[in-house]
């Protein structure tokens, strides 16, 4: 039996666009993508505006945020990393790759801008019947909304909506807090020392074991 051929170690001729990795079954990361594409950040644009050194996007921050919300992913670490090597994380950070702590910071800055992004994707979701929601199918947060047939979603299945996102974010800050104390302020808990922090100096470490 033949082995499938892979291209471990090869560069990329011709490099796809990143959106057209996306499988089917995240393809949820566009309508996180149009619905925070369509919202005003005109304030925060004016905030970040003038002389300093340049932020990353809010939208990047917002559109991570929701899709890490869907996805059940709490810890500014691991969204990240996500924005590393997770595909439809990668796409939201059009390949940009901030730092947990200003993952973190921007989620205490502005849980309402990242509460209303994902409500409305949840709602548009449930307008395209479109109930491949991941953590949130699973966890029965909108379980009243993916059960009922109507488009418009009921005031009960909104409040547990709202609830969620105001409970997931507030869980997302506490639980930075422990990984601060349990890995340091600029650890990420999976940083590797430095003399095997490239894959030929694992390699040669490994052989002197």
């Amino acid at each position: 039996m033949a082995y499938i051929p892979t291209l471990t170690g090869q560069n990329w001729l011709f490099p796809p666009a990143i959106g057209n990795l996306i499988q089917n079954e995240d393809g949820i990361a566009f309508l996180v993508e149009g619905v925070v594409d369509s919202m005003d950040f005109s304030e925060l644009d004016k905030k970040y505006d003038g002389p300093g050194h340049p932020a990353y996007d809010p939208r990047i921050m917002v559109k991570l945020h929701v899709q890490s919300a869907i996805d059940g992913q709490r810890s500014s670490r691991k969204i990240a990393k996500n924005a590393r090597v997770n595909i439809v994380f990668m796409y939201h950070a059009g390949q940009a790759t901030p730092d947990f702590r200003t993952i973190s910071d921007f989620r205490k800055d502005n849980p309402k801008m990242i509460e209303t992004a994902f409500k409305t994707t949840v709602e548009l979701a449930n307008n395209m019947e479109i109930t491949n929601l991941g953590h949130l199918s699973i966890d029965g947060t909108i379980q009243k909304a993916n059960a009922s047939n109507s488009k418009t979603l009921k005031r009960d299945a909104l409040e547990d909506i709202d609830n969620y996102i105001k409970n997931f974010i507030e869980e997302g800050i506490a639980l930075d807090k422990e990984e601060d104390a349990a890995y340091g302020m600029g650890k990420t808990g999976e940083d590797l020392p430095d003399d095997v922090n490239t894959p030929e100096k694992m390699k040669a470490k490994i052989k002197e074991l």
